[in-house]
């Protein structure tokens, strides 16, 4: 009959498109992948009518008009609705690292100094008692008794101005 090339030719085509969907997410079909995965369709309707030896060429397959089936909408457009999220809030992030990190790198930065300044001091100050003892120890060698006196009388000194009760 006259129908049979235009019927061999939708059920070819319907065949290769049905393929090449079928092996893609709903993603790339209603993506910017659209036209690649026309490509490849075309190339696999070409292919089969080689095969049948039908002479005929395709020289264009596009899938201009693709929806996604309306019992999937809803939830096709809650995805692209979830991507454009995820988007947003990745950007958003992104600033606040861009933000937050120099900050916290200054704040580190200014807390390694405060420390070396606290180190370089207890060491100055230790030092400085290591000297002091080492003095003192020397005087207690040479006059145990005087030594001991006077420290005995320096540490009530102290410990009696600390003290505002007159005895």
């Amino acid at each position: 009959g006259g129908r049979a090339p235009e019927d061999t030719l939708r059920q070819t085509t319907e065949s290769a498109i049905r393929q090449v969907i079928g092996a893609s997410t709903l993603d790339d079909v209603f993506s910017e992948k659209r036209t690649e995965l026309a490509n490849t369709a075309k190339e696999e309707l070409q292919k089969t009518l080689e095969r049948y030896n039908t002479g005929i060429v395709v020289t264009e397959l596009n899938f201009q008009n693709l929806r996604p089936p309306a019992e999937v909408k809803e939830a096709f457009d809650d995805a692209i609705a979830a991507r454009e999220d995820n988007q947003r809030i990745k950007n958003e992030a992104e600033a606040y690292a861009q933000k937050i990190v120099p900050e916290a790198r200054g704040l580190a930065e200014r807390n390694k100094a405060l420390a070396e300044g606290e180190r370089q001091s207890a060491i100055a100050k230790a030092t400085g008692e290591a000297a002091r003892f080492k003095l003192l120890v020397e005087q207690y060698q040479k006059a145990p008794q005087v030594t001991r006196k006077r420290l005995f009388l320096e540490t009530m000194q102290e410990v009696l101005s600390r003290n505002p009760k007159v005895m």
